[in-house]
Formats: C-alpha cells, sequence, structure tokens
C-alpha cells in the first residue's frame, strides 16, 4: 500500500511497529497486537515523524498519519498525541469514544477520516457508532464511512474504490 501512495506522489513512510516480527496466521496477529509496548510503538512514531519533518521534500504542516486495522489505532492515538498531525485515517482500527479522550485534537481543527466495514466483527458498527458521536460531541472535522457488506480488513492494495457506497455510522 505504501508504495502505491509513492507512486501516486506521496512521500511515505512505514514504521515497522512490530519490529521485523511477521504474522502468517490470525492467532498469530492477535499474539503481536497483544505484545506490542503503546509507548515504544508511541515512540517509534514520533521518531517516523521527526525523520519525515526533516526531509526537504517534505512539507511539514502536510503531515499526516494512516493506519490499518492495529495500525488505524495506532494512527488515531498519534494524531491524538502529536499537534503537528495534519490528518489523521483510521482504516477499521480502534476508536475513541469518549470526546475528553480526544486531547489536543479538540481545538486544533484537524481531520479524522475512519473507514469501517459494517460486517467487522472485531470493530462493531455499535463502536463505530460511538466513535462518531463522541467525535462531533468534540466537533472535530471528520468523515466515517461504513461500507455495508465488508468484514474487518476489506481494503487491499488492487481494490481501492471497490466496496461500493458507504453509509453513514
Amino acid at each position: 500500500m505504501a508504495e502505491n501512495f509513492s507512486a501516486e506522489g506521496y512521500v511515505v513512510l512505514a514504521p515497522d511497529t512490530y519490529r521485523g516480527s511477521v504474522a502468517s496466521t490470525v492467532p498469530g496477529a492477535l499474539a503481536l497486537r497483544l505484545s506490542a509496548d503503546t509507548v515504544r510503538v508511541e515512540s517509534a512514531m514520533m521518531a517516523a515523524f521527526a525523520y519525515l519533518a526533516e526531509q526537504p521534500n517534505v512539507d511539514l504542516d502536510r503531515i499526516a498519519v494512516m493506519g490499518f486495522c492495529f495500525g488505524g489505532g495506532v494512527a488515531l492515538r498519534h494524531g491524538v498525541e502529536n499537534p503537528q498531525i495534519a490528518a489523521t485515517i483510521n482504516l477499521y482500527g480502534d476508536v475513541i469514544d469518549n470526546p475528553d479522550d480526544f486531547g489536543p485534537l479538540l481545538d486544533s481543527g484537524r481531520p479524522i477520516l475512519g473507514i469501517f466495514g459494517a460486517a467487522d466483527q472485531q470493530i462493531p458498527v455499535s463502536e463505530v457508532e460511538a466513535f462518531e458521536t463522541a467525535l462531533e460531541q468534540a466537533g472535530i472535522p471528520h468523515t466515517v464511512n461504513v461500507y455495508p457488506p465488508m468484514p474487518h480488513a476489506f481494503v487491499h492494495p488492487g481494490n481501492i474504490g471497490e466496496p461500493g457506497e458507504p453509509q453513514n455510522a
């Protein structure tokens, strides 16, 4: 996916938050996710941001963060913690359901895009609805799309634009 965005002209950095570990099964992926040290992961995200911000071909005011599944939750948390992030994209990752937990985003005007599947067993629509309600209550600019037939992890490099029309959460 990073290569696809790069081919479109974006500067892309994909931090390895699992430090080289790769899972080939769902239980293996869950083990990696559960064992990830959130402090270390956020430190890696801040280091990645600092690296990007130093690059001459990167506009500091346009650095966004995006993630899928575990990475979607990481992206959301990083977007909350790093006031220099211009926009946050969470694809079927953990959500925030308390408006107070948006911290620096509360007054920043920085937008959030959430993309979820209605058939997702890991991030149920009820959690997505609570996320959108919290965003509305917090006054954070946002778009939350729920794609009716889609399960968890439905976005792949070859199917961008394929899932059909979204519905509001």
